[in-house]
């Protein structure tokens, strides 16, 4: 990433998720006299996202819980996270096939 960068005469690096020494020791590697801005989600906001855990035998069952989930009436708008790009295609691949396409959307 960094050999891909250094040409440019601004280097933007963007972090939701990452935190602590690494990033920091990445970032001050990285950029030019970085600057550090951070926002702190609200409350609010964060009492409305629910988030679980669930544990799956194999493909197969994960698959089946994941339709389960999305098909309850309360999970009006969700996010699934995958490990690989790859697993996204056989996902979506899976959804039009099987019929639940509806149940994935990339808006």
């Amino acid at each position: 990433m960094l050999g891909e960068t250094r040409w440019r005469k601004q280097t933007l690096l963007f972090s939701a998720t990452l935190e602590g020494d690494a990033i920091q020791d990445f970032a001050e590697r990285l950029l030019e006299d970085p600057v550090e801005v951070s926002a702190n989600p609200s409350t609010r906001e964060r009492k409305k996202i629910h988030q679980w855990y669930y544990r799956a035998d194999d493909l197969e069952h994960k698959t089946a819980l994941l339709v389960h989930l999305l098909k309850q009436p309360e999970a009006t708008r969700s996010i699934v996270f995958v490990r690989k790009r790859e697993r996204v295609h056989e996902l979506a691949n899976w959804a039009a096939r099987s019929g639940h396409q509806q149940l994935l959307s990339r808006r």
